[in-house]
């Protein structure tokens, strides 16, 4: 119970995806994607993002990441992405390591601002300065903000203006669509998306991550940058079948939208504490960003389980995920009313 609102990485599995893993675990099949679950998978990517879609499954959202930004950097490209994106912040160094520079910009509002981006295309032609190539955006943002389908538009429209490249990392992708009502395609393909980062992991899956493209020449160019960041997993076919799974009768969504009403939930139940914990952004998809007071910055969180985001704001996040239920809610609450 006290890591309940820390992460939705700490949530379980769905039975659904645990029950076509162990559908999958018999018999003999080829191994790194060869086989009936990932041929299987090559089809339904293509109906949830669009005909031309093309899967390549990862071990890691980090890896996924790494290898969609080397896929479109060739080899001296910078990327314009919110100085406290993944990316930037949480990755271990990872895009350094495999010399990618991240140029950061400030969010506005938990977003990044298409006029922000303009600010680093005057270094456009100037050998002295590393060369803006690709615009990553994380959807939902990192403070849970979803950005409108107008808005990703408007941002993949001075991308192709100034011929640069885009990355969308959806780890949370789901929760995103699921929140505007509109589909994975209309998010990625219809927007004119590059590469995408996406993974079913903290919506319900196991382990389960993918780099998406649209391009066939991109797509057998990061098979090849996947071996190289040693991402290609053997069994491959314990991936795909978690992706079928979680495509099937639409679970995906199902489960992004439990996950996304859980936090508008608690957003409902710490109405009656915001003189103390007051929601600094619009609550969107299936986080909350809160400031405290002090004195409770101090000590709630590691005493509740969730996140010290930001020591200088005293500002905290709660999550909620696909399993979060009613009851915990209430659980978490009268603990939290216990603890003021």
């Amino acid at each position: 119970m006290s890591n309940l609102l820390a992460s939705d990485n700490y949530s379980i599995a769905h039975p659904l995806i645990l029950e076509a893993i162990n559908k999958t675990n018999h018999g003999y099949e080829k191994s790194y994607g060869n086989d009936s679950e990932s041929y299987i998978l090559n089809n339904n990517i293509k109906d949830i993002f669009g005909s031309k879609a093309v899967i390549i499954p990862t071990l890691t959202g980090t890896g996924s990441n790494i290898i969609s930004l080397t896929s479109l950097a060739d080899g001296y490209k910078s990327v314009i992405a919110l100085n406290l994106s993944h990316i930037n912040i949480d990755e271990g160094g990872a895009p350094e390591a495999a010399g990618i520079k991240i140029l950061p910009i400030d969010h506005r509002l938990g977003k990044l601002d298409i006029t922000d981006i303009k600010n680093y295309l005057n270094f456009i032609k100037d050998q002295h300065r590393s060369q803006p190539g690709i615009i990553s955006i994380t959807q939902p943002s990192e403070f849970g903000r979803v950005y409108s389908l107008n808005e990703l538009s408007d941002i993949v429209e001075v991308a192709k203006r100034y011929n640069l490249k885009t990355h969308l990392d959806g780890a949370r992708l789901t929760n995103a669509a699921a929140a505007l009502g509109v589909s994975l395609k209309s998010l990625t393909y219809d927007l004119g998306f590059d590469v995408i980062s996406f993974g079913a992991t903290k919506n319900g899956a196991l382990l389960a991550e993918s780099v998406i493209t649209f391009d066939d020449a991109l797509a057998e160019k990061i098979i090849y940058i996947r071996k190289q960041h040693m991402q290609l997993a053997s069994k491959l076919r314990f991936i795909s079948t978690q992706f079928n799974a979680y495509f099937k009768d639409d679970l995906y969504i199902s489960l992004a939208q439990k996950a996304n009403l859980a936090a508008i939930e608690l957003k409902v139940e710490l109405v009656p504490f915001d003189n103390q914990i007051r929601v600094k952004y619009p609550v969107e998809a299936n986080s909350i960003f809160a400031n405290l007071p002090s004195n409770l910055y101090a000590s709630l969180p590691d005493k509740l389980g969730f996140y010290q985001w930001d020591d200088s704001d005293n500002l905290v996040r709660l999550m909620t995920s696909w399993s979060t239920t009613s009851a915990e809610i209430k659980n978490f609450i009268a603990l939290l009313s216990k603890s003021l």
